[in-house]
């Protein structure tokens, strides 16, 4: 055979083995985006059927659901939850799972596939929760948590499935974390807020324990607190209506079929002192202002000299007694949250 013909068909068959490589990944290519159109037609069916056999009723509304047809990550965007007085609102809300989470969605159901979801990432933008009861909000520009547990069931607690029995861990870092309550409380602000919690859920009630933290924050009291207070928030050089802290973090446990919020450790931070509070609150359900505080202990320790000499003026001034040893004060804290009773020496 002439070496030129050789050549020839050698190169005639790397011709046909690359036309055959380009059509195979064109295939795989147009698969992809047909099962990511396939799986967001499969999520969005399942969550109007889930949605429609509630009672009460829930109203679940996006602008767009997305899947992602290489990684398999699912977005919502425009997401709006309301269900009695309760809105949840997030500007975009992405599930990173693996690609075998996405394959069994988008061959099998949402809820085939989600059922064998364990652990993934799950990333808010501008996420929201709003009572319309009594205006309490919490805001956090951004929210990246890592879940572990069993996704179809959280997400059937979601929808008030009292039936499920189900753990469940989350551990997230979000960004310019917002509270407020109107009222006497005013807002609180902090750069960066901490969660690592984990809740069990039976049909008798749920189990919350974990930690939140807030670091760099800072406190907007109401007006009339600054007015009122005026005289000592500037004498310690700060507004009256921004108090900073460096950080706040509280470790609790939570059975809402007690309604009962038992606090391991709660402190909190600033240039003046630490403080650090153990106790519990027996939750009102009607009234939040009126839940009873219970064998509540507090200790301000590290006090500042410009504090303790503050302390020192007060006792000369209004005749009372401050117990303070070794730049440390304690003291118990008993009635409710709107109308709290406090005794110095913890007595």
């Amino acid at each position: 055979m002439p070496i030129t013909l050789y050549y020839r068909k050698i190169y005639q068959m790397k011709k046909y083995y690359a036309i055959g490589l380009f059509i195979l990944a064109s295939a795989l290519f147009a698969y992809h985006f047909y099962a990511a159109g396939n799986a967001e037609e499969n999520i969005d069916t399942s969550i109007q059927e889930i949605t429609a056999r509630l009672n009460p009723p829930l109203s679940v509304s996006y602008s767009k659901v997305e899947v992602s047809p290489f990684s398999g990550d699912i977005r919502f965007r425009d997401l709006n939850i309301i269900r009695d007085q309760d809105i949840r609102r997030a500007r975009s809300v992405r599930f990173d799972f693996s690609y075998f989470d996405f394959l069994n969605i988008s061959l099998f159901g949402a809820e085939y596939g989600l059922k064998r979801i364990s652990s993934g990432d799950i990333i808010f933008s501008r996420l929201s929760f709003t009572n319309r009861a009594n205006l309490m909000e919490i805001k956090v520009d951004s929210l990246t948590a890592n879940y572990s547990g069993d996704l179809w069931k959280l997400l059937r607690i979601g929808f008030k499935d009292t039936a499920t029995v189900s753990g469940h861990s989350l551990r997230a870092t979000g960004t310019q974390f917002t509270f407020s309550r109107p009222g006497d409380f005013g807002i609180i602000k902090a750069d960066t807020v901490l969660l690592d919690n984990s809740l069990r859920v039976q049909p008798k009630g749920e189990s919350l324990s974990g930690s939140v933290s807030l670091q760099r924050l800072t406190w907007n009291p109401p007006a009339s607190f600054g007015d009122r207070y005026r005289f000592f928030i500037q004498g310690f050089g700060y507004q009256t209506d921004s108090i900073p802290f460096r950080e706040a973090e509280v470790k609790f446990n939570y059975e809402s079929q007690t309604n009962l919020l038992s606090i391991q450790d709660m402190s909190l931070s600033s240039e003046l002192f630490t403080g650090s509070m153990a106790g519990a609150l027996q939750i009102d359900s009607v009234s939040f202002s009126d839940s009873s505080i219970e064998d509540a202990s507090i200790q301000f320790v590290n006090l500042a000299p410009q504090l303790q000499n503050f302390l020192s003026n007060a006792e000369k001034l209004f005749g009372v007694t401050i117990p303070i040893a070794d730049s440390t004060l304690s003291m118990s804290l008993s009635g409710t949250v709107d109308n709290p009773k406090i005794r110095l020496g913890g007595n």
